[in-house]
């Protein structure tokens, strides 16, 4: 059915609960309706298409590129936002709701590691690698020299698949084994290697392979 009211007249006799979400991105950043379906059609998700705007600047302009890119930043950081600045870890789901969202979405893998105090709340979380994960990439030196510096008690090793399947490779157990016994010598533990995929997750503590 054609539409009588536009996008902003419906808002303002109904209210936004009025109009789907991709009315909203359409009236929000000035782009037809059917433009922003074709991007959420061919990446899957509002927030996704968002994210990935610049590699379709030959469909849109770079201006509409960028305010796609920052409406995609805005709705990834208020999905994984905690009020807690320090949130307590007590189990991979615990990381999972945490950053899961922060993750899925990323085009190449990114090796991050999670500082904790001797109370499992998180001090602080460090990139140490982006680009494809390999032995010579992650080096021990630069994720326990953060953990020295903010005199962490244990880590967490964090990084995507940007396949979206999080099933660790050879690779991955090899750094995962490598970084384990460095802690050891290190006095700091490492308790977990969460390795992120398309809304799912793999746990090598959890499943008994570290």
């Amino acid at each position: 059915m054609e539409r009588i009211l536009t996008i902003r007249e419906e808002i303002e006799k109904y209210g936004t609960d009025s109009v789907e979400t991709i009315e909203l991105v359409s009236e929000l950043i000035d782009l037809r309706v059917e433009t922003v379906l074709e991007l959420v059609d061919e990446f899957g998700t509002i927030q996704k298409a968002c994210l990935n705007a610049y590699s379709e600047r030959g469909k849109i302009t770079p201006t509409k590129a960028y305010q796609l890119n920052l409406l995609g930043e805005i709705l990834m950081r208020n999905t994984h936002s905690s009020p807690d600045e320090n949130p307590k870890i007590d189990s991979p789901d615990a990381i999972a709701d945490l950053y899961m969202n922060e993750y899925r979405y990323l085009e190449v893998e990114h090796f991050d590691v999670l500082l904790l105090n001797t109370k499992n709340d998180v001090i602080k979380k460090v990139n140490t690698s982006k680009g494809t994960l390999n032995a010579s990439i992650v080096h021990p030196r630069d994720v326990f020299k953060e953990a020295i510096k903010h005199n962490a008690n244990a880590i967490i090793l964090i990084h995507n698949h940007p396949s979206g399947n999080p099933y660790p490779s050879p690779e991955d157990f090899a750094i995962t084994s490598r970084l384990v016994e460095v802690g050891k010598l290190m006095k700091i533990k490492v308790l977990d290697h969460i390795i992120f995929g398309n809304n799912s997750f793999y746990s090598l503590k959890q499943r008994g392979e570290m």
